[in-house]
């Protein structure tokens, strides 16, 4: 059974990581992480900054063992690309 921390290179514990050592711990990208957090199928913290348990990223890969997700994630980065299209467009029709 993993544990739910770790020491960092400072030695310090850590419980949780940031969307940047989260992709890098499941290796993938950040752009992934983000679309998976939004899709509610990785659930972060936010304090300081969002981070992710290390709890919630042992959950994350026991629920979704042998699962292919790209499809999932690239449709939901799609969806956040147009929603962005339509909020800038609706701003250059406000302006």
């Amino acid at each position: 059974m993993a544990s739910n921390y770790f020491m960092d290179e400072k030695n310090q514990i850590r419980f949780t990581l940031s969307i940047a050592d989260t992709a890098k711990a499941l290796r993938t990208s950040y752009e992934n992480i983000n679309a998976l957090i939004d899709l509610g199928l990785i659930k972060a913290l936010k304090l300081s900054s969002l981070s992710v348990p290390l709890t919630e990223i042992q959950r994350f890969m026991d629920d979704n063992a042998g699962k292919d997700l790209k499809q999932t994630i690239e449709d939901e980065k799609q969806q956040i690309r147009l929603n962005g299209q339509i909020k800038a467009f609706a701003l250059r029709k406000e302006g």
